[in-house]
Protein backbone atom coordinates (compact mmCIF):
# COMPACT_ATOMS: atom_id res chain seq x y z
CA UNK A 1 0.00 0.00 0.00
CA UNK A 2 1.39 3.13 -0.89
CA UNK A 3 1.71 6.09 1.98
CA UNK A 4 -0.27 8.89 2.12
CA UNK A 5 1.21 12.13 1.35
CA UNK A 6 -0.08 15.40 3.00
CA UNK A 7 -0.54 17.83 0.23
CA UNK A 8 -2.01 15.52 -1.97
CA UNK A 9 -5.96 15.12 -2.22
CA UNK A 10 -8.14 16.63 -0.43
CA UNK A 11 -8.49 14.55 3.05
CA UNK A 12 -4.67 15.27 3.65
CA UNK A 13 -4.60 18.76 2.18
CA UNK A 14 -7.46 19.90 4.58
CA UNK A 15 -5.21 18.21 7.25
CA UNK A 16 -2.04 19.63 6.76
CA UNK A 17 -3.38 23.08 6.35
CA UNK A 18 -5.14 22.63 9.78
CA UNK A 19 -1.49 21.13 11.34
CA UNK A 20 0.05 24.30 9.78
CA UNK A 21 -2.70 26.50 11.50
CA UNK A 22 -2.50 25.07 14.55
CA UNK A 23 1.28 25.51 14.91
CA UNK A 24 1.25 29.41 13.10
CA UNK A 25 -1.68 30.58 16.28
CA UNK A 26 0.50 28.85 18.90
CA UNK A 27 3.48 30.93 17.55
CA UNK A 28 1.40 34.21 17.39
CA UNK A 29 0.02 33.37 20.78
CA UNK A 30 3.09 32.72 22.59
CA UNK A 31 4.53 35.61 24.58
CA UNK A 32 8.25 36.85 22.68
CA UNK A 33 10.87 35.36 23.42
CA UNK A 34 13.29 38.26 24.63
CA UNK A 35 17.00 38.53 22.13
CA UNK A 36 19.67 37.41 23.04
CA UNK A 37 21.68 40.47 24.07
CA UNK A 38 18.12 42.42 24.80
CA UNK A 39 18.72 45.93 25.97
CA UNK A 40 18.31 45.73 30.32
CA UNK A 41 15.87 48.00 31.71
CA UNK A 42 18.48 51.03 32.33
CA UNK A 43 19.40 51.18 28.82
CA UNK A 44 15.34 50.99 27.58
CA UNK A 45 14.17 53.68 30.01
CA UNK A 46 16.49 55.99 28.87
CA UNK A 47 17.16 58.31 25.13
CA UNK A 48 19.60 60.30 23.85
CA UNK A 49 22.81 61.47 25.73
CA UNK A 50 21.77 59.89 28.87
CA UNK A 51 21.17 56.50 27.01
CA UNK A 52 24.53 56.59 25.50
CA UNK A 53 26.37 57.58 28.59
CA UNK A 54 24.50 54.49 30.31
CA UNK A 55 25.70 52.10 28.01
CA UNK A 56 29.44 53.60 27.74
CA UNK A 57 29.30 53.10 31.47
CA UNK A 58 27.56 49.46 31.14
CA UNK A 59 30.06 48.42 28.76
CA UNK A 60 33.21 49.33 31.38
CA UNK A 61 31.56 48.21 34.25
CA UNK A 62 31.22 44.65 32.49
CA UNK A 63 34.63 44.38 32.31
CA UNK A 64 35.21 45.16 35.66
CA UNK A 65 32.82 42.61 37.33
CA UNK A 66 32.89 43.98 41.22
CA UNK A 67 31.89 46.77 43.05
CA UNK A 68 33.21 46.71 47.22
CA UNK A 69 30.89 48.94 48.99
CA UNK A 70 31.57 50.04 52.50
CA UNK A 71 28.71 51.39 54.73
CA UNK A 72 28.26 52.37 58.58
CA UNK A 73 24.52 52.16 58.38
CA UNK A 74 23.34 49.55 55.14
CA UNK A 75 22.80 45.94 56.66
CA UNK A 76 23.57 43.27 54.90
CA UNK A 77 20.10 42.14 53.99
CA UNK A 78 19.41 45.55 52.80
CA UNK A 79 22.22 45.87 50.64
CA UNK A 80 21.25 42.22 48.84
CA UNK A 81 18.07 43.10 48.13
CA UNK A 82 19.28 46.57 46.39
CA UNK A 83 22.29 44.57 44.80
CA UNK A 84 19.54 41.58 42.98
CA UNK A 85 17.53 45.02 42.32
CA UNK A 86 21.05 46.79 41.09
CA UNK A 87 21.78 43.88 38.59
CA UNK A 88 18.83 43.64 36.99
CA UNK A 89 18.60 46.86 36.24
CA UNK A 90 21.98 47.30 33.98
CA UNK A 91 21.81 43.64 32.75
CA UNK A 92 24.97 42.34 35.07
CA UNK A 93 24.24 39.01 35.91
CA UNK A 94 27.85 38.06 36.61
CA UNK A 95 29.07 40.96 38.94
CA UNK A 96 30.02 40.50 42.32
CA UNK A 97 29.46 43.17 44.65
CA UNK A 98 30.72 42.96 48.38
CA UNK A 99 29.37 44.79 51.71
CA UNK A 100 31.02 45.42 54.71
CA UNK A 101 28.91 47.16 57.96
CA UNK A 102 31.34 48.76 60.25
CA UNK A 103 30.97 51.61 63.21
CA UNK A 104 31.58 54.97 62.17
CA UNK A 105 35.01 55.04 64.24
CA UNK A 106 36.38 51.78 62.73
CA UNK A 107 35.09 53.10 59.05
CA UNK A 108 36.55 56.16 59.36
CA UNK A 109 40.08 54.61 60.64
CA UNK A 110 40.00 51.76 58.15
CA UNK A 111 39.56 54.38 55.11
CA UNK A 112 41.76 56.50 56.22
CA UNK A 113 44.58 54.35 56.78
CA UNK A 114 43.85 52.92 53.36
CA UNK A 115 43.79 56.74 51.67
CA UNK A 116 47.45 57.38 53.30
CA UNK A 117 48.70 54.02 52.04
CA UNK A 118 47.35 55.06 48.75
CA UNK A 119 45.14 51.33 48.92
CA UNK A 120 41.96 51.51 48.38
CA UNK A 121 39.92 48.60 50.07
CA UNK A 122 36.53 50.06 48.91
CA UNK A 123 34.91 51.67 45.69
CA UNK A 124 32.26 53.30 47.54
CA UNK A 125 32.06 54.31 50.97
CA UNK A 126 28.94 55.15 52.79
CA UNK A 127 29.21 57.59 55.80
CA UNK A 128 26.94 60.37 57.85
CA UNK A 129 30.10 62.32 59.27
CA UNK A 130 29.92 65.39 57.21
CA UNK A 131 33.32 67.08 58.61
CA UNK A 132 35.47 63.86 57.12
CA UNK A 133 33.40 63.47 54.18
CA UNK A 134 34.52 67.10 53.34
CA UNK A 135 37.89 67.06 54.55
CA UNK A 136 38.23 63.76 52.03
CA UNK A 137 36.65 65.91 48.82
CA UNK A 138 38.99 68.77 49.56
CA UNK A 139 42.05 66.59 49.96
CA UNK A 140 41.73 64.99 46.42
CA UNK A 141 40.67 61.56 48.30
CA UNK A 142 37.34 61.19 46.04
CA UNK A 143 36.54 60.63 43.03
CA UNK A 144 34.00 63.76 41.82
CA UNK A 145 31.13 62.98 40.37
CA UNK A 146 27.68 64.20 39.96
CA UNK A 147 24.56 61.46 39.50
CA UNK A 148 22.36 62.75 37.01
CA UNK A 149 20.06 61.89 39.65
CA UNK A 150 21.08 64.56 41.84
CA UNK A 151 18.60 67.05 39.77
CA UNK A 152 15.34 65.17 41.39
CA UNK A 153 16.61 66.40 45.23
CA UNK A 154 15.35 68.94 47.41
CA UNK A 155 17.78 71.44 47.15
CA UNK A 156 18.15 71.19 51.26
CA UNK A 157 20.34 68.05 50.91
CA UNK A 158 22.05 69.52 47.62
CA UNK A 159 23.58 72.43 48.32
CA UNK A 160 26.58 73.60 50.05
CA UNK A 161 25.73 75.12 53.21
CA UNK A 162 21.77 73.70 52.82
CA UNK A 163 20.03 72.34 55.84
CA UNK A 164 21.60 69.30 55.09
CA UNK A 165 25.08 68.60 54.68
CA UNK A 166 26.34 68.51 50.46
CA UNK A 167 29.55 69.03 48.89
CA UNK A 168 28.45 69.27 45.26
CA UNK A 169 30.52 67.47 42.62
CA UNK A 170 31.03 64.79 44.94
CA UNK A 171 28.31 63.47 47.32
CA UNK A 172 24.68 65.28 48.12
CA UNK A 173 22.76 63.32 51.39
CA UNK A 174 20.73 61.19 49.54
CA UNK A 175 19.51 59.61 53.13
CA UNK A 176 17.95 61.28 55.24
CA UNK A 177 18.04 60.83 58.94
CA UNK A 178 16.54 62.04 62.10
CA UNK A 179 16.84 61.17 65.94
CA UNK A 180 14.00 62.16 67.89
CA UNK A 181 12.80 61.36 71.18
CA UNK A 182 11.60 57.56 71.89
CA UNK A 183 9.08 56.25 74.13
CA UNK A 184 6.61 53.06 75.55
CA UNK A 185 3.74 54.64 75.74
CA UNK A 186 2.47 51.64 78.30
CA UNK A 187 5.21 53.06 80.71
CA UNK A 188 4.53 57.19 80.29
CA UNK A 189 0.55 56.92 80.85
CA UNK A 190 0.18 59.67 77.98
CA UNK A 191 1.71 60.73 74.67
CA UNK A 192 4.55 63.14 74.83
CA UNK A 193 4.86 65.95 72.11
CA UNK A 194 7.70 68.76 74.18
CA UNK A 195 11.12 68.79 76.28
CA UNK A 196 9.00 70.08 79.29
CA UNK A 197 7.06 66.37 78.86
CA UNK A 198 10.41 64.83 79.46
CA UNK A 199 11.27 66.62 83.35
CA UNK A 200 8.17 65.20 84.85
CA UNK A 201 9.47 63.95 88.16
CA UNK A 202 7.87 60.65 87.33
CA UNK A 203 10.21 59.94 85.12
CA UNK A 204 12.99 60.61 87.25
CA UNK A 205 15.80 57.81 86.61
CA UNK A 206 13.68 56.25 83.75
CA UNK A 207 14.90 58.22 80.74
CA UNK A 208 17.94 56.76 78.09
CA UNK A 209 19.97 59.43 76.70
CA UNK A 210 22.41 59.07 74.29
CA UNK A 211 25.83 58.95 74.50
CA UNK A 212 26.78 61.78 72.47
CA UNK A 213 30.25 62.03 73.81
CA UNK A 214 31.07 59.50 71.47
CA UNK A 215 28.69 59.48 68.57
CA UNK A 216 28.77 62.06 65.76
CA UNK A 217 25.53 60.74 64.45
CA UNK A 218 23.53 61.47 67.59
CA UNK A 219 26.03 63.92 68.76
CA UNK A 220 25.07 66.59 65.78
CA UNK A 221 20.87 66.25 66.80
CA UNK A 222 22.19 66.92 69.94
CA UNK A 223 24.13 70.11 69.33
CA UNK A 224 21.67 70.99 66.77
CA UNK A 225 18.90 71.05 69.48
CA UNK A 226 21.27 72.63 71.97
CA UNK A 227 20.87 75.77 69.66
CA UNK A 228 17.00 76.25 70.69
CA UNK A 229 16.73 75.23 73.91
CA UNK A 230 16.72 77.30 76.95
CA UNK A 231 20.10 78.05 78.14
CA UNK A 232 21.35 75.61 80.82
CA UNK A 233 18.37 73.10 79.75
CA UNK A 234 20.54 70.45 79.34
CA UNK A 235 22.37 70.43 82.52
CA UNK A 236 18.99 70.65 84.23
CA UNK A 237 17.75 68.03 82.67
CA UNK A 238 21.27 65.74 83.77
CA UNK A 239 20.66 66.75 87.06
CA UNK A 240 16.80 66.15 87.87
CA UNK A 241 16.45 63.02 85.47
CA UNK A 242 19.60 61.59 86.24
CA UNK A 243 19.53 59.47 82.83
CA UNK A 244 21.66 56.38 81.90
CA UNK A 245 23.75 56.84 79.05
CA UNK A 246 23.86 54.26 76.51
CA UNK A 247 25.91 54.47 73.21
CA UNK A 248 23.88 51.78 71.08
CA UNK A 249 19.94 52.79 69.75
CA UNK A 250 19.00 49.32 69.49
CA UNK A 251 20.50 48.64 73.02
CA UNK A 252 18.18 52.14 74.21
CA UNK A 253 14.98 50.22 72.09
CA UNK A 254 15.36 46.58 73.76
CA UNK A 255 15.43 48.73 77.25
CA UNK A 256 12.63 50.41 75.95
CA UNK A 257 10.60 46.51 74.83
CA UNK A 258 11.71 45.47 78.30
CA UNK A 259 10.40 48.06 80.25
CA UNK A 260 13.46 48.40 82.06
CA UNK A 261 13.27 52.41 81.04
CA UNK A 262 10.55 54.18 79.48
CA UNK A 263 11.82 57.19 77.08
CA UNK A 264 15.02 57.11 74.93
CA UNK A 265 16.39 60.96 73.93
CA UNK A 266 18.15 61.29 70.67
CA UNK A 267 17.07 58.10 69.00
CA UNK A 268 16.85 57.11 65.55
CA UNK A 269 12.74 57.36 64.30
CA UNK A 270 13.57 54.57 61.88
CA UNK A 271 13.66 52.29 64.92
CA UNK A 272 9.99 52.74 65.93
CA UNK A 273 9.12 52.12 62.14
CA UNK A 274 10.79 48.93 63.09
CA UNK A 275 9.46 47.74 66.20
CA UNK A 276 6.18 49.23 64.61
CA UNK A 277 6.35 46.80 62.08
CA UNK A 278 6.54 43.96 64.33
CA UNK A 279 3.71 44.93 65.72
CA UNK A 280 5.25 46.81 69.15
CA UNK A 281 3.10 49.69 68.68
CA UNK A 282 3.43 50.95 72.03
CA UNK A 283 6.87 52.13 70.71
CA UNK A 284 6.09 56.08 69.90
CA UNK A 285 8.18 58.53 68.62
CA UNK A 286 8.23 62.51 68.25
CA UNK A 287 10.28 65.60 67.76
CA UNK A 288 9.97 67.79 70.40
CA UNK A 289 8.36 70.96 68.58
CA UNK A 290 8.05 69.81 65.37
CA UNK A 291 12.07 70.42 65.00
CA UNK A 292 14.45 68.20 63.61
CA UNK A 293 18.17 68.28 63.03
CA UNK A 294 18.32 66.17 59.64
CA UNK A 295 21.79 63.96 59.52
CA UNK A 296 22.55 63.00 55.88
CA UNK A 297 24.14 59.88 54.58
CA UNK A 298 26.64 60.65 52.24
CA UNK A 299 27.49 57.94 49.46
CA UNK A 300 31.21 58.93 48.17
CA UNK A 301 34.02 57.41 45.58
CA UNK A 302 37.20 57.16 46.14
CA UNK A 303 39.49 58.08 43.62
CA UNK A 304 41.26 55.49 42.12
CA UNK A 305 38.88 53.03 43.48
CA UNK A 306 39.11 49.57 41.40
CA UNK A 307 35.75 49.54 39.83
CA UNK A 308 34.85 52.83 38.97
CA UNK A 309 32.26 52.46 36.38
CA UNK A 310 29.89 50.20 38.57
CA UNK A 311 30.29 52.76 41.36
CA UNK A 312 28.89 55.53 39.29
CA UNK A 313 26.12 53.48 38.19
CA UNK A 314 25.93 52.32 42.06
CA UNK A 315 25.54 55.53 42.68
CA UNK A 316 22.58 56.76 39.97
CA UNK A 317 20.60 53.38 40.92
CA UNK A 318 20.86 54.42 45.10
CA UNK A 319 19.68 57.71 44.17
CA UNK A 320 17.28 56.83 41.70
CA UNK A 321 13.35 56.57 41.77
CA UNK A 322 13.71 52.86 41.81
CA UNK A 323 16.67 52.55 44.29
CA UNK A 324 14.73 55.04 46.31
CA UNK A 325 11.82 52.94 46.42
CA UNK A 326 13.23 49.99 46.92
CA UNK A 327 15.00 51.22 49.99
CA UNK A 328 12.74 53.73 51.77
CA UNK A 329 10.29 50.65 53.03
CA UNK A 330 13.56 48.41 53.87
CA UNK A 331 15.24 51.02 55.89
CA UNK A 332 12.73 53.83 56.86
CA UNK A 333 14.92 57.03 56.06
CA UNK A 334 13.33 60.95 55.74
CA UNK A 335 13.19 61.21 51.49
CA UNK A 336 14.68 63.69 49.70
CA UNK A 337 14.01 62.62 46.33
CA UNK A 338 10.55 64.75 45.28
CA UNK A 339 9.16 62.44 43.09
CA UNK A 340 9.13 59.17 45.15
CA UNK A 341 6.09 58.31 46.79
CA UNK A 342 6.44 57.29 50.59
CA UNK A 343 4.62 55.07 52.98
CA UNK A 344 2.07 56.25 55.20
CA UNK A 345 3.80 54.11 57.66
CA UNK A 346 7.22 55.11 56.96
CA UNK A 347 6.27 58.95 56.69
CA UNK A 348 4.77 58.64 60.73
CA UNK A 349 8.18 58.13 61.82
CA UNK A 350 11.04 59.58 59.03
CA UNK A 351 8.94 61.87 57.26
CA UNK A 352 10.10 63.24 53.95
CA UNK A 353 12.14 66.50 53.46
CA UNK A 354 10.23 69.89 54.26
CA UNK A 355 7.49 68.26 56.40
CA UNK A 356 9.99 69.27 60.11
CA UNK A 357 11.13 72.63 60.75
CA UNK A 358 14.78 71.61 60.23
CA UNK A 359 17.39 73.06 62.83
CA UNK A 360 20.15 75.06 60.23
CA UNK A 361 23.77 74.11 61.29
CA UNK A 362 26.26 75.52 59.40
CA UNK A 363 28.22 72.14 57.80
CA UNK A 364 30.38 74.31 55.47
CA UNK A 365 31.56 76.03 58.69
CA UNK A 366 35.28 74.52 60.26
CA UNK A 367 34.05 76.52 63.41
CA UNK A 368 31.16 73.95 63.12
CA UNK A 369 33.58 71.22 64.02
CA UNK A 370 35.26 73.02 66.86
CA UNK A 371 32.18 73.84 68.34
CA UNK A 372 30.92 70.37 68.18
CA UNK A 373 33.68 68.65 70.12
CA UNK A 374 33.58 71.38 72.45
CA UNK A 375 29.50 70.07 73.30
CA UNK A 376 30.73 66.92 73.22
CA UNK A 377 33.27 67.28 76.35
CA UNK A 378 30.67 69.25 77.82
CA UNK A 379 28.50 66.64 77.29
CA UNK A 380 30.54 63.84 79.35
CA UNK A 381 31.45 66.18 82.43
CA UNK A 382 27.40 66.50 82.92
CA UNK A 383 25.80 63.30 81.99
CA UNK A 384 28.46 60.83 82.33
CA UNK A 385 28.80 61.69 86.14
CA UNK A 386 24.79 61.19 86.73
CA UNK A 387 24.38 57.90 84.29
CA UNK A 388 23.67 54.85 86.29
CA UNK A 389 25.02 53.00 83.84
CA UNK A 390 28.87 53.82 82.95
CA UNK A 391 29.82 54.68 79.67
CA UNK A 392 32.29 51.96 78.08
CA UNK A 393 35.26 52.77 75.96
CA UNK A 394 34.45 52.58 71.43
CA UNK A 395 31.84 54.70 69.33
CA UNK A 396 29.20 54.84 67.11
Amino acid sequence: MRARRFGRGKVGGSRAAWVIAALLGAWLAAPPMPAQGAEPPALREAQGEEKARRAKLIGEAKKEGALVFRSHSVDPPHFQTFAKAFREHYGFKDHKLSHSLMRTPTLIARTQQELAAGVRGADIVHLGCPDTCSEWAAKGFLLPYESPEYKHYDPAVTTRGGAVAAYPGYWISGMVVYFGVAYNRELTGRDLKTWDDLMDPKFKGKIIISDIGRSTTTGYTYFGYEKVLPPGFWKKFAEQQRPAVILSNRDTMNRLLAKEYAIGVIVTSRHTYIENQRGNTQIKSFFPDNKAVAIGYHMMILKNAPNPSTAKLFVDFFHGKKGQEILIPLMAYGAARKDVQVPAAVEATSPKIGTLDLIPIDWANPQTEIDFKKTQEEFRKVFYAVSPIKPKDGGE
